[in-house]
């Protein structure tokens, strides 16, 4: 199977959902994320593949992740496809 934007998106949940109940997994998806793609997806990752995992850390009020720099100021509209999802406060930050 081809590994577009949409599976690798879709793989990332899958990835946080596993890391969210199973210890073992989640200390595998720290320490070597393509292995731990492949363990999930039976998969070896598109060549040159590379995740940063990083675990929340309670002392932050928040964990922001950048969005690619677009050389140019964003349309409200483009700003909007971009800004989805649940924003940049971490899945932690809501169950409090």
């Amino acid at each position: 199977m081809e590994w577009t934007k949409q599976k690798l998106e879709e793989v990332c949940v899958e990835l946080q959902k596993k890391a969210m109940v199973d210890e073992a997994f989640r200390k595998e998806l720290l320490a070597d994320p393509a292995k731990a793609v492949e363990t999930l997806t039976g998969e070896k990752p598109p060549e040159g593949f590379r995740l940063k995992v990083i675990e929340n850390d309670p002392a932050y009020t928040a964990t922001m992740v950048l969005p690619d720099l677009a050389g140019r100021e964003l349309t409200d509209e483009e700003f909007e496809a971009v800004s989805g999802g649940r924003g940049f406060f971490s899945l932690h930050q809501e169950k409090s």
